[in-house]
């Protein structure tokens, strides 16, 4: 494990902006609205502690909570109801294990007593209201080569299986599949008769958490309910049943219920149970490159220690004063054909023509995603360059026009679909967020492809100033539904149309990036890191 040795891995903005309190505001929230059993801000640690046979220091991996959980303890007794877990709390793994060659790691911690998803109160039986348990958790970690970030990844957090002794007979307890009349399906998991389910009558994305009651006063009929809300529906049972006896089933596996709301509506829920109980039951949560990404934040024991936060940047920067340091992309996704302008000295306002010493000046095509292996080779046969450079570039920083050729035939030897060159001109809008037009010219004549229409390309890293502007703008303005307003976003979008001049292909890709961005929700674009 000497890649990833003496390192700490945190969630970080892929796309910082350049006010810091700002995206600590919007990880925070994140945080707060996921929290922990989302995967939000928890930390990874590979520390070393000195090997007594004088071999190389062993790495000692643990994981960070960052925040206060409850907990039962293990045996599901009272004893211990106000035990909780503090801060910033350590934990290292039980079992692990590092895959050098495809830097892949794989480790579980098994939690002393049940952590809970939520802070709430703990109630009778050592169980939170609308809390959820769990007794372990397995995580699936893939790094990058350079071990600089987590390329993906999953968390396994196990659900406590809960007891049927006494008054704890939770006999629909276990996982369930769920059809609604759509036919749409999908899997829960039920503990202490509570679960998480996004209601198909819901405006919101949010899971509503509903309990399971047994009305033995009322011919036994069941019922479901809401716990925090009233906006959801409460659903009856199409059966009568008996509270069993201790050990025994309401409903067997491969069996089914149907759940009717109560409001005469009709709409109706069929489940089917898949286990009797939640051993060996997980809930899943894949770790992504998205807004957030874990990134190496320390390389030496020394800052490890100390909490250094000495983290290198990933993903495309935004330059609102120039094209050069900005990456364009088509189709949400970097690597597809995308545009690269670098500059490697500080003089990013200089016009270029093709008689200029330009060799501070670099831009390329990259075809690194994987989706471009779906395109044609090369015509002769070889697979596309990961990279292709532009030449002969010519910038006039006036009308923000750049030029350049992509020649197949003079830098690889052969064609592409028959085409030996390739001719750009791209104007770029005043803030550098989207190709207003321009046009691509091929060797082979014919109608050349024109930006905006035939092409849409945006700003890679274009959520950075729309959050700053948005976060600015809004001042944590709502409407009366607590919903975040649009006239932040509605502003913009008329920017872009009315002085940006944004094509109407543009304009629906920069509003839907725009949109993600005032919801929080993950970043739309795949940077094919």
């Amino acid at each position: 494990m000497i890649q990833v040795a003496n390192c700490r891995y945190k969630q970080r903005l892929l796309l910082p902006s350049t006010i810091r309190e700002e995206d600590s505001i919007l990880i925070q929230r994140l945080f707060d609205e996921g929290g922990i059993i989302e995967g939000y801000g928890i930390e990874f640690r590979f520390g070393t502690t000195n090997n007594d046979s004088g071999d190389d220091d062993v790495v000692i991996p643990s994981i960070i909570l960052p925040r206060s959980s409850m907990t039962a303890t293990a045996d599901n007794s009272d004893e211990d109801d106000d035990n909780i877990i503090g801060i910033n709390t350590q934990y290292e793994f039980d079992h692990y294990y590092f895959h050098r060659e495809s830097m892949t790691y794989y480790g579980k911690v098994n939690f002393p007593n049940w952590m809970a998803d939520n802070d709430n109160d703990v109630r009778d039986g050592g169980f939170g209201a609308g809390s959820f348990y769990y007794t372990a958790l397995e995580c699936y970690l893939h790094f990058a080569n350079s071990g600089r970030y987590i390329r993906a990844g999953e968390l396994r957090w196990q659900y406590a299986n809960t007891s049927r002794d006494g008054n704890d007979n939770y006999s629909f307890d276990g996982s369930w599949e769920v059809r609604y009349q759509n036919d749409t399906s999908f899997v829960i998991y039920v503990q202490s008769h509570t679960f998480k389910i996004n209601d198909d009558t819901a405006t919101t994305t949010m899971p509503t958490v509903y309990r399971i009651n047994i009305d033995a006063n009322n011919h036994h009929l069941l019922s479901m309910e809401p716990l925090f809300s009233n906006r959801h529906p409460t659903y009856i049972s199409n059966r009568e049943v008996t509270v069993p006896d201790e050990g025994e089933e309401i409903i067997n596996v491969g069996e089914t219920i149907t759940w009717t709301i109560d409001s005469g509506s009709g709409r109706v829920q069929v489940w089917k149970r898949l286990t009797s109980s939640l051993e060996n039951c997980y809930k899943v949560v894949p770790i992504t490159v998205g807004t957030l990404v874990y990134q190496k934040i320390t390389t030496t024991a020394t800052t490890l220690d100390s909490g250094g936060d000495d983290h290198q940047l990933l993903g495309p920067r935004y330059n609102s004063n120039t094209v050069w340091g900005n990456t364009f992309c088509q189709g949400m996704c970097v690597g597809m054909a995308s545009y690269h302008f670098m500059n490697t000295n500080n003089d990013t306002n200089s016009t270029i023509d093709s008689n200029s010493s330009n060799s501070t000046y670099q831009a390329y095509i990259s075809y690194e995603s994987p989706r471009t292996e779906l395109w044609p080779p090369l015509d002769n046969g070889n697979a596309i360059p990961s990279r292709v450079p532009f030449r002969n570039i010519r910038w006039d920083v006036r009308t923000r026009t750049f030029q350049g050729d992509i020649c197949w035939l003079d830098d690889y030897d052969t064609t592409w679909t028959n085409e030996t060159k390739w001719s750009y001109t791209i104007v770029f809008d005043s803030t550098y967020s989207f190709i207003s037009s321009g046009t691509v010219s091929r060797s082979r004549g014919g109608r050349p492809h024109q930006f905006g229409i035939d092409l849409v390309y945006i700003n890679a890293a274009l959520e950075t100033p729309l959050r700053e502007r948005m976060v600015h703008q809004q001042q944590q303005q709502t409407t009366e539904a607590g919903v975040r307003s649009p006239s932040a976003y509605l502003d913009i979008v008329r920017q872009w149309r009315d002085v940006g001049h944004a094509s109407t292909a543009t304009l629906d890709m920069l509003g839907e990036v725009a949109m993600g961005v005032m919801d929080n929700r993950e970043s739309m674009i795949d940077f094919n890191l």
